[in-house]
């Protein structure tokens, strides 16, 4: 399969944000982002214990090397992966999964005060037992929806449509002159 072409960067300036220098602002480069839907015949659980030995669960967040799965609603999941094309080991499901990975723009707010920062304008509390446990959560910060998690504290991955990627970066950069 050949490999696809490079996505646009969004962002125009990345880097300390104007109001809190201890938090940095970047766009990650992504490769493989899927949207997985259960089909009547193949079902979301089915993949998530073929390919992660596990369960999924609605606002969890499933781990295998180079494979990350993200559930958060029923029968529906994201999953991440570190190559273009969609997981060998996963190929029997390809029928239900959908290349989203030039629909959205992922980026990452680094610093230690990363979550408090967020926590202060999303719609859920992120610093809930619950969420802090999931390490991920799909919420709305101010009018964008967004997906969020994190395998540290200290750097939060943002998901939000590529459309909108640019003005949520200008939003981070105007909050963090409000944040005290």
């Amino acid at each position: 399969m050949p490999s696809q072409p490079a996505k646009e960067q969004v962002l125009d300036a990345s880097g300390a944000l104007q109001g809190h220098p201890g938090l940095s602002l970047k766009e990650i480069a992504g490769d493989g982002l899927w949207s997985i839907q259960s089909s009547r015949t193949l079902r979301l659980e089915s993949f998530a214990r073929i390919v992660f030995n596990q369960d999924a669960k609605i606002g969890t967040m499933l781990e295998a090397p180079g494979l990350r799965l993200i559930q958060f609603a029923p029968n529906k999941a994201y999953l991440f992966s570190d190559q273009f094309q969609f997981p060998a080991r996963a190929l029997d499901f390809e029928a239900i999964a959908t290349d989203i990975s030039h629909a959205f723009c992922q980026l990452a707010l680094s610093g230690n005060d990363s979550l408090e920062f967020l926590n202060a304008y999303t719609m859920v509390d992120l610093e809930d037992e619950t969420i802090t446990a999931a390490r991920c959560v799909r919420t709305r910060f101010g009018q964008y929806a967004i997906t969020l998690w994190w395998d540290s504290l200290s750097e939060i991955h943002i998901l939000v449509d590529r459309s909108l990627a640019r003005s949520l970066g200008s939003y981070l950069h105007t909050l963090s002159t409000r944040w005290f």
